[in-house]
């Protein structure tokens, strides 16, 4: 009987020693999996943006105004829903601890800040009806696209192949050995960090003036 109780007090001993680095693999495997999932994503959501001269194009040849409006909002929905999830997700690269724990893409936070310049347009003008900031927002997600996929593809995919002449464009190489950060990670996380706080200042500003109470003229 002692025998027993002293081989399930060692087993519960040994359990609770493990829940940390359970939970530990478990992070960096849903982070890791958050991380490639990005690289789809942001490869549909370009291709949803610049496929809009053929939403348009198809538009005409409905002869049901009803059927060219619901084709238009599916589109819509289906682009801006992506659009979200994309920057949601991306706010992982925010987190400096995940910096060093992955070998994330290194320019990924000027990815998610140029993103965030997107919503920020989106804001303040109609990126669907001004060709302008239609422009604009195409421009800007073609080069947060680049900024995410070449830096994976390069030193995460083909660093086998290409050896490691592409290592300094994960964030997880560090030329210092007493950090697990690269140095040009925490430049381009600083750099994306203040530029999201300056557009999220843009944002509120221009949120709150346009809830401004009316004031009628004395």
């Amino acid at each position: 009987m002692e025998v027993a109780q002293a081989q399930a007090t060692q087993f519960s001993e040994q359990f609770l020693k493990m829940i940390p680095s359970l939970f530990s693999s478990l992070e960096t495997f849903v982070e890791g999996t958050l991380a490639v999932s990005l690289t789809i994503l942001w490869v549909l959501l370009l291709a949803l943006y610049l496929a809009r001269p053929y939403i348009i194009r198809t538009l005409q040849k409905f002869s049901l105004r009803v059927g060219a409006d619901l084709w238009w909002l599916i589109y819509v929905g289906l682009r801006d829903l992506i659009l979200a999830a994309v920057f949601v997700l991306g706010l992982l690269y925010f987190l400096p601890d995940v910096l060093g724990m992955l070998p994330l893409p290194v320019t990924g936070p000027l990815a998610e800040a140029l993103l965030f310049a997107v919503l920020v347009i989106k804001l303040t003008r109609d990126a669907d009806d001004d060709p302008g900031a239609f422009s604009l927002v195409s421009t800007l997600l073609a080069a947060g696209t680049i900024l995410y996929l070449a830096p994976f593809v390069l030193a995460a995919k083909l660093g086998g192949f290409a050896g490691t002449r592409f290592d300094w464009l994960v964030t997880t190489v560090s030329p210092v050995s007493s950090s697990t950060v690269s140095g040009l990670a925490l430049a381009c996380w600083g750099a994306a960090t203040l530029a999201a706080i300056i557009l999220g200042i843009v944002a509120v500003t221009y949120t709150l003036r346009l809830t401004r109470p009316y004031e009628p003229e004395s």
